[in-house]
């Protein structure tokens, strides 16, 4: 029987559409579901205990114990604690203080309730948009369990959001050089899943949503919203600021010096104001969060860290894991050469990165999506991997970005890059205890062996930058 061509195409759209709605609704699923099914903090402690002694009648249990594994306590527990304190709110009568004394505000658990300035009256390490995540859920939560809900459910919605953003990134590439749309939403959905309880209990996917924005509000043409998104992104996470000079570049390629001048302004009058008015407000402490960070050690899941840890594995090297700034830091005889390194580095990698780029567009008279959209995705990619901490949630920076860049052999490199996603939930929290508590030659084998396939990838990432024709479609879909 004959169907007309008008009877058949909606059909197709149809079917493609379907899958966009089920891989959507798979998102929400695990977002909202899979992810919030855990204990109440006190009911987590006791089942912790239960099941490293294998006691009663919760060994075996594979649904308790995957209750569990998302009940664990990291750090969400310091994001309710720190909210909670902020805001002047009381805490649970069953929270459990006790098992809580290594927490950085345990000073401020048994003071009376009242309302404390970020920055001026308790520490407070993020930049000030981060305050956002942390304290809207706690305003209408009682208790952790339920907090820890609602950080969920908004980190869900800013990664939808996320979603939406890139969905009009991707429509600016060419069909022959990007994915199908159920494809990049089923490896989305994928590298939640790999990487756990780690994307939709951290912040991270926050400032995603910014650095997007600005990306697409460039590639718009709309430079002066632009910059606005990266003064917020900056204001989230620093690493957004890093994207102006790409911008830049491109403004002075084309000659649009008003343009540039224009939003160079902005950035620096919005940044320049927001800093002076938090250090006025906070009596000078709003620098103390710059100074953390300055004198932050090397972590040690740190790309700087594979040093000792190779020492310590191969050549029997002495080295020592301490708690500082949140985190855990390694030292070695020598080791502030590494810390020398770790200063050097990233502007000696950002500079050849932007003169790489200058270099390869001052020939084109029009940008290319995909070749500005490659060039900010190695730049977030570079600041992740020479910055001297390297946390697990740092690697959400990537999604849903990595999934627009076209690389050579897509299948092997996607495949790593999930790889690499899972094996980090595998060490954190599973395995830390052997990084962090003592060391052991088991995690750090794991450990290098992440940074390795994220070191592999990451030069996969710039030798398909620096060979792409900017002439020619890319790689064809696989």
């Amino acid at each position: 029987m004959y169907h007309s061509p008008s009877f058949y195409i909606p059909l197709s759209t149809m079917r493609v559409s379907l899958k966009t709605i089920l891989l959507i609704l798979a998102h929400v699923f695990v977002f909202n579901f899979l992810f919030v099914f855990r204990y109440p903090i006190q009911e987590a402690f006791a089942h912790q205990k239960e099941w490293k002694y294998g006691h009663g009648t919760f060994r075996g249990n594979a649904l308790a114990y995957l209750k569990l594994y998302y009940s664990n306590i990291t750090d969400e527990a310091y994001y309710y604690e720190w909210s909670t304190i902020v805001l002047g709110k009381s805490f649970e009568k069953a929270y459990p203080f006790e098992k809580r004394d290594k927490s950085p505000f345990y000073e401020h658990f048994f003071k009376p309730p009242s309302p404390h300035l970020p920055y001026r009256d308790i520490e407070f390490e993020y930049p000030p948009l981060m305050l956002l995540p942390l304290l809207l859920p706690r305003l209408v939560s009682h208790d952790y369990l339920g907090y820890i809900r609602l950080l969920s459910v908004f980190l869900s919605l800013i990664y939808l959001t996320c979603l939406a953003i890139f969905y009009q990134l991707w429509k600016k590439i060419p069909e022959a050089e990007r994915f199908a749309w159920h494809r990049i939403l089923f490896l989305s959905l994928l590298s939640i899943l790999c990487l756990g309880q780690i994307f939709v209990t951290r912040l991270d996917v926050f400032p995603n949503l910014f650095s997007l924005l600005a990306l697409l509000f460039f590639l718009n043409k709309k430079y002066t919203s632009c910059a606005f998104w990266i003064v917020l992104g900056t204001l989230t996470k620093g690493y957004a600021i890093l994207l102006a000079p790409l911008f830049g570049i491109v403004l002075l390629l084309q000659k649009k010096y008003k343009d540039l001048s224009v939003s160079i302004s902005w950035i620096l009058l919005l940044l320049t104001g927001v800093s002076l008015a938090l250090g006025y407000y906070t009596e000078g402490h709003y620098w103390d969060s710059f100074r953390f960070h300055a004198n932050r050690g090397i972590q040690i899941e740190s790309i700087y860290a594979m040093i000792p840890y190779s020492l310590y594995l191969f050549c029997k090297t002495h080295i020592f894991v301490y708690n500082s700034h949140n985190a855990v830091d390694i030292t070695m005889s020598g080791i502030h050469y590494l810390l020398s390194c770790a200063k050097l580095l990233p502007p000696l990698l950002f500079l050849a990165l932007y003169f790489i780029f200058w270099k390869k567009s001052k020939t084109l008279k029009e940008i290319h999506p995909l070749w500005l959209i490659q060039s900010s995705f190695l730049v977030i990619f570079s600041f992740m991997i020479s910055f001297k901490v390297l946390s697990p949630q740092f690697l959400i920076w990537l999604i849903p970005l990595i999934f627009l860049i076209s690389p050579a052999h897509k299948k092997e490199f996607y495949f790593l890059f999930l790889a690499l996603l899972l094996l980090t939930q595998i060490i954190y929290p599973n395995f830390y205890w052997m990084l962090s508590d003592e060391t052991h030659p088991e995690g750090v084998a794991l450990l290098l062996t992440r940074n390795i396939a994220l070191l592999i990838l990451y030069g996969w990432a710039v030798k398909d930058w620096i060979a792409r024709p900017l002439s020619s479609p890319s790689h064809a879909d696989f």
